[in-house]
């Protein structure tokens, strides 16, 4: 391992005697110079995990430069635009994968590489015969690759190894590069021209050498593409004075002395034009042909149409002379939220005025907007990175490689080896950053249904209008067709008739309505448990539905705590099951009810109590069950390994608890937890049925085929992590490879519930890594959770397999979870949280709204498993929660917020199976504090969080504080109404019936409402508060959500 740092500086009057070679190290005085460390490790040095990943590369070349203007000396003059370059040269030509990198290379902060398909194909050179692809992303500063290098570099004594490390934050680059050739790994870092000490720690693991340079120009017979230097050379640890030095070297980089402005005419628009403004236009050098170049790097919103550059005699009105290069694909209709590249590079050669005498100049690049995201405003800012600019001149020279040269930096490669470049010095206008932040034209999205109702409407008039064409010169064939056919039959048969056949129809929807093939039951009686349900009598227009068996026997009565439930009833409710609840979660392997009975009968008893929440025949038959499944359920948990059938009890009940439950006694935490054990026992995880590897010793007999292995280990999977979201505690593991499952269901299965699946899997990446950073940081900052989000929208399309409003319906689920936790960034890293409020406000609408939806199409709400009201619960916690705060969206009117809220309380109301269960509480909670709202102040933050609680944080934190202001409130009106009745006995007259205006009086309440305080209306009359204790388990001030029941 080798070591070289160099200065160089113009302070000709440095005295060699002021340095000091000690033991330690070089220590010397405060020059302002530049200051370049360089460390070349061998390979076999390096760290396993990094070998692995450098052994899959021909190549690898990492450059970073700092957003922030500095100012360098020759020969550290070598410019490129401000960001993360990665330049990779796979061993094998067919592909670059670079997952593996992508994840090394996330050390340097959330970087979009994951996939093949981001990387873009560059230009290699004509020694390699790989291909060689480039990636690009803003990168603001260092701080996340020191923190992750100090950790697994330096130990936790080493001072030295982390201050050397730290001081990177003042870096201007840095560079990382491998070649297999060399079998080394080369790190170089380079601090701009400023005053610093010159100190350099002495190593006994590898060799240090140190150079302090003054530029010298005046050495006899240098050349015009050379530079010379003149200093002193000390290596530590020899205990030597430092040597002088002199010499000449070809440089490949130079300094050119003008400079160059850049900055976007406004308004942008969806056409930017980026203007350069150059101090003059005299080429650097007068030996050897030279040129001006421009080399962008442009992000994926932006990018450079090759094909309107490619016009000479628009170029020339720009003073541009060609398109030299562009990176592949650059696709130019896709919108930036579906393009997967990073975005592209180009090389533009530009024409300057043709006078000899220095002038300033300027040059007009044409650039397009790709389309964005819709936001709730009309306008987006993208940063776009300062172009590199210089003179590129041809030398003559055999080779410019020197001990300060810098290859490999994107556009080198793209020149002769022979040309040295002489770089334009950027002047940033109004600050110091050489990044462009321009503010672009955005769809809001208020505007996106009137659009896409407008292009639907557009793009069916023509097709109805191509249709009725064809249709007419069809109509017309075939009347001249019909006509030669009756001659032809009149000749033949006169008097024969033909009868079509009748048109076949198919239902098309997801989960298609099937007639019961089971007989009827014989009791007409339906007993409504709650005024909310519906009869099954009632028709329904769509009913999700399973297949249904034919039985060649009838069913045999079962008995229940001195009950008989007769053949007919138990068909009756298996028959509402498999059509209303079964689609949704669909394991049940005996569908049989005499086979199910058979198999596990509190199975068979978990079947018919959750057929009876919305189709009980007999109340007495609904406490029965209560009672006795209460007692059965938890019984199963003492054996030592649960059976196929026993699993699929607890997997029934976490879908369709007890309507008994409350959030303080909600069991479903420990049922799902042991089925995920028991699953995991069984080998169900692995996809296959009858594992011998697992079924040994007492589980020999628990056998079952790949697909009830493969169906039943995905449905835990997948209430496994609604239950930790809806309780707010970490996700178990599920990260398992689930190819085998999937293989063996994907035919079978809806494709929706596939895509819940892998959604699932996502939310469980997701709360995983968010509870680390909440354990780390008690919160998440702004940044991460964009992060995910950007990660949520490129996982959107490859897991939506249909477009159903049921499938909008998970993935709003899924972004609300995401976006949830924009809640939880602490305050001083939050710069865009009113914006980010807002769009989660809207994706809670848009939820709310699509369950809407599906209750009126397929009754979901009706027989909604429980992570569908736990999902609303969340959304409308936010909706109302905003609207009762100072960040409501400007554009709601008070009668706008109030039917937001009479559909989030419908929809909550609509979820109850039985009064006084669970949602008529919640709803009765939320109606209450809506009710009361106006005397109270409105919050100063739209949702607050409860860090700790991870996926339920925000419903935590809304749900306290509709207490504290239902309590707030109650302390109002009971001091409101003691005042008035010592108001009334101290002037009794003027409570009489003659004068009414007496009886009220005018106020103005907090938020500067007019009121009308009536004496005889209490408006906390209606709240049972013992209900809100006992719901929520709040003692005194302190709440306990999941204490002891």
């Amino acid at each position: 391992m080798r070591e070289r740092v160099t200065f160089i500086h113009n302070d000709y009057t440095l005295n060699p005697e002021q340095l000091d070679n000690q033991e330690a190290g070089l220590l010397g005085p405060q020059i302002e110079s530049v200051r370049q460390d360089k460390l070349t490790i061998p390979f076999d040095e390096l760290p396993s995990e990094l070998t692995d990943i450098l052994q899959e590369y021909e190549a690898l070349h990492i450059r970073w430069a700092s957003p922030v203007h500095s100012e360098t000396l020759d020969p550290f003059t070598s410019r490129i635009s401000p960001g993360l370059h990665v330049y990779v040269t796979s061993e094998s030509p067919n592909s670059c994968n670079p997952i593996r990198l992508c994840g090394w290379l996330q050390r340097f902060g959330p970087l979009a590489c994951s996939k093949p398909e981001a990387f873009t194909e560059f230009k290699q050179p004509a020694t390699s015969i790989a291909p060689n692809f480039s990636f690009h992303q803003t990168l603001e500063d260092l701080h996340s690759f020191i923190t992750i290098s100090s950790q697994e570099f330096c130990p936790e004594l080493d001072t030295v190894c982390n201050a050397r490390l730290r001081s990177l934050l003042t870096a201007a680059s840095l560079d990382l590069s491998f070649d297999k050739s060399t079998k080394a790994l080369v790190a170089s870092a380079l601090w701009p021209l400023r005053p610093q000490t010159v100190a350099v720690p002495a190593s006994t693991e590898r060799r240090v050498e140190v150079g302090i340079f003054v530029n010298d120009p005046s050495q006899p017979n240098i050349k015009e593409n050379e530079l010379g230097v003149a200093g002193v050379l000390s290596v530590l640890s020899d205990k030597k004075k430092p040597s002088p030095t002199i010499f000449t070297f070809p440089a490949r980089h130079r300094r050119d002395e003008s400079v160059f402005t850049s900055r976007f005419l406004t308004p942008t628009g969806l056409h930017p034009t980026l203007q350069l403004s150059f101090s003059s236009n005299k080429p650097p050098s007068a030996e050897g042909e030279c040129a001006p170049y421009a080399f962008l790097t442009l992000p994926k919103a932006i990018f450079a149409d090759r094909y309107q550059l490619g016009d000479d005699l628009f170029l020339a009105s720009k003073n541009l002379t060609a398109l030299r290069y562009t990176t592949l694909p650059v696709d130019l209709e896709a919108p930036a939220y579906t393009t997967e590249t990073w975005g592209s590079s180009i090389l533009l050669e530009l024409a300057p005025p043709t006078s000899e005498e220095g002038q300033p100049w300027n040059v007009e690049i044409p650039l397009h907007l790709r389309y964005l995201k819709p936001l709730v405003t009309d306008q987006a800012e993208v940063d776009v990175p300062y172009p590199a600019v210089f003179w590129a001149c041809s030398s003559g020279e055999e080779t410019l490689e020197n001990p300060f040269d810098r290859l490999h930096i994107g556009y080198d490669n793209l020149f002769p080896r022979d040309t040295a470049f002489w770089h334009v010095t950027p002047q940033p206008e109004g600050g110091s950053r050489l990044v462009h932040r321009i503010t672009v034209p955005v769809l809001k999205l208020e505007s996106i249904d009137t659009i896409r109702s407008g292009t639907a409407i557009a793009v069916s008039l023509g097709f109805a209008w191509v249709l009725w064409k064809l249709v007419g010169v069809m109509l017309n064939k075939l009347e001249l067709l019909e006509q030669e056919l009756r001659s032809i039959k009149e000749v033949v048969q006169p008097k024969s008739n033909a009868e079509s056949p009748p048109v076949s129809q198919r239902n098309g929807t997801m989960f298609p309505t099937q007639p019961s093939q089971l007989p009827p039951a014989t009791n007409g009686v339906v007993f409504s448990l709650s005024s909310n349900l519906q009869s099954p009598q009632q028709p329904q227009s769509f009913v999700p539905s399973a297949a249904l068996l034919e039985k060649t026997e009838p069913t045999k009565p079962r008995m229940l705590g001195g009950k008989t439930v007769s053949g007919q009833d138990i068909d009756w409710y298996f028959e509402k099951y498999l059509q209303c609840y079964h689609p949704y979660l669909p394991i049940l392997r005996k569908k049989d009810p005499d086979e199910c009975f058979e198999a596990s009968t509190t199975l068979f008893w978990t079947v018919i109590s959750t057929a009876c929440r919305r189709y009980a025949k007999d109340e007495q038959l609904v406490t029965l069950l209560l009672d006795s499944l209460n007692r059965d359920v938890w019984g199963l948990l003492q054996a030592i390994t649960l059976d196929l059938e026993s699993i699929q009890t607890l997997l029934i009940i976490c879908t369709w608890p007890f309507p008994t439950i409350r959030f303080v006694t909600d069991p479903s935490p420990n049922f799902i937890s042991s089925a995920l054990n028991a699953c995991m026992l069984l080998g169900l995880h692995t996809g296959r049925g009858s594992h011998p590897s697992f079924l040994i010793g007492g589980r020999q007999h628990m056998t079952c085929t790949d697909y009830e292995a493969s169906i039943t280990w995905v449905f835990c999977s997948i209430l496994a992590q609604r239950v930790s979201t809806g309780n707010g505690h970490p996700p178990p593991f599920l990260q398992h490879n689930d190819t085998k499952c999937k293989d063996t269901i994907k035919d079978s299965l809806a494709p929706e519930l596939l895509t819940f699946f892998e959604l699932q899997k996502f939310s469980n990446r997701l709360h995983t890594a968010m509870s680390a950073q909440i354990s780390a940081n008690n919160g998440v900052p702004e940044p991460i959770v964009k992060m995910w989000e950007d990660e949520f929208e490129l996982l959107r399309p490859l897991v939506t397999r249909v477009e159903t409003d049921f499938s909008r319906f998970i993935m709003l689920v899924a972004q609300l979870e995401v976006q949830a936790y924009y809640y939880i960034s602490p305050p001083d890293q939050r710069p865009n949280f009113t914006l980010n409020t807002l769009r989660t406000y809207n994706t809670s609408q848009n939820l709310i709204n699509t369950a809407l939806t599906l209750e009126s199409t397929c009754q979901l709400l009706t027989h909604s498993p429980h992570w569908v009201y736990r999902a609303l619960v969340d959304a409308s916690c936010i909706l109302l929660s905003t609207l009762h705060s100072t960040a409501a969206p400007q554009h709601l009117s008070s009668s706008d917020a109030e039917v937001v809220a009479a559909q989030v309380l419908s929809l909550l109301k609509t979820c109850s199976v039985r009064d006084n269960d669970l949602p008529t509480r919640g709803s009765i909670i939320l109606e209450t504090f809506w009710s009361v709202r106006h005397l109270l102040p409105k919050w100063d933050i739209p949702v607050g969080a409860w860090p700790d609680r991870i996926g339920a944080a925000t419903s935590y934190w809304c749900l306290t504080a509709f207490k504290n202001a239902l309590q707030e409130a109650k302390n109002i009106t009971d001091g409101t109404q003691k005042g008035i009745d010592a108001f009334q006995q101290r002037f009794p007259g003027n409570n009489n019936g003659d004068n009414n205006e007496g009886n009220a009086n005018a106020n103005t309440d907090i938020n500067g409402q007019e009121q009308t305080m009536d004496s005889t209306i209490d408006p906390l009359q209606g709240i049972d508060w013992s209900m809100i204790i006992d719901d929520f388990g709040w003692i005194g001030e302190g709440p306990v959500f999941l204490g002891p029941a």
